[in-house]
């Protein structure tokens, strides 16, 4: 009985406990894993601790009910509740229009609102306006403020209940610390955070994205592969390892780790968008056309993304070229791109996709890609730790 006796294992309490107090009043919460969501559910169905705050996802996806407890009392809203629609859409709403603070308990791309972002906030996101600056003094009150139990925070790695939430608090530590420079914290909470996560996908891919985020790419580069160890397929670190691929200027091999993640993903706009900016930097200039076009067939409504093709267009084929403007949807391949460059692009494509878990011959690097934000964002669904949902 004693080798399984959790009575005295308040890991899971602290935890919940921590996330929810530091939340502003009449906060909402997107949590995306078990071991975030159950000990928030727990604290405020049993203990009666924040019940101002609204947990918006508690079976793995955003409920419609949620709108109901948002609205309770309220005079219809003046945009309706997306009910019956996307994640996103309703992330989108509970962002936009709720007039709460939303948290997130993973760093997620929040589609269609780019003049938000997710900054850590503790053990959580919060979302924010992009121009909003970091206040040191007050993140670390927030750490101090926090509380654990004597000894939960030194288990030994083994665990798998306590290794996902010491890999998280590990995490969570490694990710506010390069917002005020200091990156010497942030590497050494990373390797914590890897000790408890080691064999688990989500947590190396997260350390890997965290640190090409801090600007060290080439560190991030380790436990992305180790996350590939653990599942060849694994989308988000295949993302992830494309674009620190970019960022150290090895663009060719971050090619491959696009056609790789776009054969899992074949209608992933930023998937398309990355492919597209690195041939255009090589100097495949047909090729990034086509990518280009396969982007805007995905994605025709987007404003930015029609800019910037056209800018491109137009420094490749000529102002008055009718290749310069896009009109209605086009076909993937344009024959009127190659006639005007005077070659086959599919020549000049990366070669085939290295095989899994295996990494990519090394090309030489060529000179100047701006480096892609790193591809951190989830995916649908829910496994025992769902990773962040990271351009």
């Amino acid at each position: 009985f004693r080798a399984n006796d959790p009575s005295r294992q308040y890991l899971a309490e602290d935890w919940g406990r921590n996330i929810l107090g530091s939340l502003k009043p009449g906060a909402i919460i997107v949590p995306s894993a078990d071991h975030s969501t159950f000990p928030l559910l727990y604290l405020q169905a049993a203990e009666g601790f924040r019940p101002d705050v609204l947990v918006a996802n508690k079976y793995g996806t955003i409920d419609d009910a949620v709108f109901r407890e948002l609205l309770l009392g309220k005079d219809p809203p003046r945009v309706p509740p997306p009910r019956g629609k996307s994640s996103a859409e309703k992330e989108r709403y509970l962002v936009q229009c709720s007039g709460r603070p939303v948290y997130f308990t993973t760093k997620t791309r929040l589609e269609g609102l780019p003049g938000w972002e997710l900054e850590p906030w503790g053990l959580v996101f919060e979302a924010v306006a992009k121009s909003t600056k970091p206040d040191e003094k007050a993140h670390e009150a927030l750490w101090a403020s926090f509380r654990f139990r004597e000894g939960s925070l030194r288990h030994a790695p083994g665990d798998f209940s306590y290794d996902l939430i010491l890999a998280d608090y590990h995490y969570a530590r490694a990710r506010w610390a390069p917002l005020f420079a200091r990156l010497g914290e942030a590497c050494s909470e990373l390797e914590l955070a890897a000790r408890h996560g080691r064999g688990i996908k989500e947590v190396l891919n997260n350390l890997g994205g965290t640190l090409a985020e801090a600007g060290k790419p080439e560190l991030a580069l380790r436990y992305l592969r180790q996350a590939l160890e653990v599942d060849p397929e694994y989308d988000l670190a295949l993302k992830n390892l494309a674009s620190a691929h970019f960022a150290l200027k090895r663009y060719r091999e971050g090619l491959v780790w696009f056609e790789r993640a776009l054969e899992l993903e074949p209608r992933g706009i930023p998937l398309w968008l990355g492919k597209a900016r690195g041939l255009k930097e090589l100097g495949l200039e047909a090729s990034a056309y086509e990518a280009y076009l396969h982007a805007w067939r995905l994605s025709p409504r987007s404003p930015e993304l029609r800019e910037e093709i056209e800018a491109f267009a137009r420094k490749l084929f000529g102002e008055t070229s009718s290749l310069a403007k896009l009109g209605p949807l086009p076909e993937p391949r344009t024959p009127g791109a190659e006639a005007e460059l005077g070659y086959d692009p599919g020549a000049d494509l990366p070669g085939p996709a290295a095989p899994s878990g295996r990494e990519p011959e090394a090309w030489e690097a060529q000179p100047g890609l701006s480096p892609l934000s790193s591809i951190r964002d989830g995916t649908g669904g829910r496994s025992p730790y769902d990773p962040p949902a990271t351009p």
